[in-house]
């Protein structure tokens, strides 16, 4: 299992991949590509941004203006 995360201004990126043989000669590889935005309420801490400032990037979630 392989977990990374990219965190940049306005964004977070984290992927999830996990591969394990099957049979002798087979490989299943799954893998998870999950993109995230900052919310319009941001809290900020010591610590930096946690991750409940966080939303997904999807439609319903982004306003107009960034959508397209």
């Amino acid at each position: 299992m392989v977990q990374a995360e990219i965190k940049s201004f306005g964004g977070r990126k984290t992927a999830v991949i996990v591969a394990g043989q099957t049979t002798d000669n087979e490989v299943t590889v799954y893998f998870k590509l999950l993109e995230f935005t900052l919310d319009t309420k941001i809290e900020i801490t010591l610590r930096g941004i946690p991750d409940s400032s966080y939303v997904p990037l999807h439609p319903q979630h982004v306003s107009g203006v960034r959508a397209r």
